[in-house]
């Protein structure tokens, strides 16, 4: 007997374990849905929807004896629920927790919740009715964003509203804001293109509404209008000194906006999208043209910019196609990336000699430019920082006005150097004289009218790319003073029939002579120690060219596709040094070569 009663309390005592191992676990299964426990085991929260297969989602309010306080992050993500009962033991709603639920209509919170989580209902497209929770306290960043949302009432209380909470609830016709709210993020309301009516307690002390249109209490920053409605003209209240972010995003009725001079700023992408927006100029004293400000603004032709501006930001005028003709004034020092990018139908443009950068194809696709004046003198555009070929207008422009003038002759004699992509593709540029130490990566490509250069005695450097294309260009001398040839410098120059290399030139770049297909004579230097890979490969009219004894590397295929080559080698034989397949099976090689 006393045996059996060990058993039985040993059996007792491990059954006891297991369950309270169980019951400590972090994560449970009951009803198909998934559970962990939080709050120091307190309470449990909703992690998963685990096998639940129903669409209806009921969340019970207990679990193991105690209370469901939680739906946890991403609980419900992307799950083809329809309707879900939530209740009144729920305390917050977490990040993402119905994420992406495409399918649910109707959400009503119980008052016990004080807290929805950023992107908790994103993308429920199908979402048209929402009741908050009269306890709601905080609504996450883009809590709704991209809900079909009609109509908003925020319950007092509320103090918090996320950056994008609402942002493309395109059905979204009203708003309440109740007293409590005391922070509004970022595009709150932004792309709302049903909305026509803000509304804000009298008794808010930090917003209030004028015209149905949101701004802070104090009057000063307009923060959102209300795009749906069928305004044409606007004129925004004199004593504004700010226009918020996305104030007026994806505005599709507005034709003009009359800005007062007492605003200041503009923020980021205000008119994005206001695809009617015809006209509009800019107030005096503004000292920038934000990112994306007039982004996709595709109807505006004129557009008037302060001699206050000394910045334009990246995307400030993207994609603004109907846009023909534009002066920037003095005063503007720095345009950024994609400023201008595929701004089409732009014919014509005035840059000021204060211009000092032009960001990452600042005017890429701009492809009907045929005029690009410049107020400065031609030394100061050699200086401007171009980020890559499509920053330089040139790109597109080809003829380059100084002073009203069009630049066909350029003497650049007083300056360090030649700034990268400074003429890229300026073919109104017919002769050209350096003498300055560097002449810069990409510096004269592609001007086609090329035909007279001379690079004089203070040039140290011929960057790589810096004369590619230049195809009306015949003959080169480079001076003594030059000692180095970068990567592709000359290649593609077609016309090019003679190049005599300098006595202090020390290395010829990989692919620098490359496709100079009228080349038919080339001298070398004796001071000249190597010659990078392909440096005059596919030189077809190459007849014969003299390899000085000091010569220690040549490259891989340097003078491959040279059919009626000869190659005079004052080396008795090949160095050990240059590349095992220096030149092709096409071309001949004498050794112990002794000019006469």
């Amino acid at each position: 007997m006393k045996k059996l009663l060990i058993k039985f309390l040993t059996i007792s005592f491990a059954l006891c374990l297991i369950l309270s191992i169980a019951t400590a676990c972090d994560t449970s299964l009951s009803g198909d849905l998934e559970y962990t426990l939080i709050d120091g085991g307190c309470a449990y929260e909703v992690k998963s929807i685990g096998s639940y297969t129903d669409t209806n989602v009921i969340i019970p309010d207990s679990y193991n004896d105690k209370p469901v306080t939680s739906i946890g992050e991403n609980a419900f993500a992307n799950q083809q629920i329809t309707s879900v009962k939530i209740p009144n033991t729920i305390k917050s709603i977490s990040n993402g927790a119905f994420y992406r639920c495409s399918l649910l209509t109707d959400v009503e919170i119980p008052d016990s919740v004080t807290y929805i989580g950023n992107k908790a209902f994103r993308y429920c497209t199908a979402l048209t009715n929402v009741k908050l929770s009269n306890n709601l306290v905080n609504i996450g960043n883009e809590a709704f964003a991209n809900c079909s949302l009609t109509n908003l009432i925020i319950p007092n209380g509320v103090k918090y509203i996320g950056d994008s909470a609402f942002y493309k609830c395109t059905n979204l016709k009203s708003v309440q804001i109740p007293s409590s709210v005391n922070y509004i993020g970022n595009t709150a309301f932004c792309s709302c293109t049903s909305l026509i009516n803000i509304t804000v307690n009298e008794n808010n002390q930090w917003y209030l509404d004028i015209d149905g249109n949101l701004y802070t209490s104090d009057g000063g920053t307009l923060i959102q209008y209300a795009i749906g409605k069928n305004e044409k003209n606007f004129y925004i209240p004199n004593g504004v000194e700010h226009i918020g972010n996305n104030a007026f995003s994806d505005c599709t009725s507005l034709v003009s906006v009359e800005i007062p001079d007492s605003v200041k700023n503009l923020g980021e992408y205000v008119f994005y999208g206001c695809k009617s927006l015809y006209s509009i100029k800019i107030p005096q004293g503004s000292t920038d043209i934000g990112k994306g400000t007039f982004y996709n603004c595709s109807s505006l032709t004129n557009i008037e910019i302060p001699k206050s501006v000394q910045y334009i930001d990246d995307d400030a005028f993207r994609n603004c196609t109907s846009l023909t003709n534009l002066i920037i004034p003095d005063g503007v020092m720095l345009i950024n990336d994609n400023a201008f990018y595929s701004c089409y139908s732009l014919l014509t443009l005035k840059l000021p000699s204060t211009i000092v950068s032009i960001g990452e194809d600042a005017f890429a696709y701009c492809s009907s430019l045929i005029k690009v004046s410049y107020t400065g003198a031609t030394s100061q555009w050699a200086q401007i920082d171009f980020s890559n070929s499509y920053a330089n207008p040139l790109a597109y422009g080809r003829n380059l006005f100084i002073n009203n003038k069009l630049i066909t002759d350029i003497v650049l004699t007083n300056v360090s150097d030649i700034a990268p992509y400074s003429f890229n593709g300026c073919t109104s540029l017919i002769s050209l004289t350096i003498n300055v130490e560097n002449i810069s990566t990409y510096a004269f490509q592609n001007c086609t009218s090329l035909t007279n250069l001379k690079i004089l005695n203070n040039v140290k450097n011929i960057s790589e790319y810096a004369f590619y294309g230049c195809n009306s260009l015949t003959n080169l001398e480079i001076s003594n003073s030059v000692t180095s040839i970068g990567n592709y410098a000359f290649a593609y120059c077609k016309a090019l029939r003679t190049a005599t290399m300098g006595n202090n030139l020390t290395s010829i770049g990989g692919w620098a002579f490359f496709h100079c297909e009228s080349l038919t004579s080339v001298t070398l230097n004796n001071n000249l120690n190597n010659i990078a890979k392909r440096a005059f490969s596919d030189c077809y009219s190459l007849i014969s060219i003299i390899i000085p004894k000091n010569i220690s590397v040549i490259g891989a295929a340097t003078f491959y596709n040279c059919y009626s080559l000869t190659v005079y080698c004052e080396a008795e034989q090949k160095p050990s040094a240059w590349a095992k397949n220096w030149r092709d099976s096409y071309s001949k090689v004498v050794w112990n070569y002794k000019a006469q």
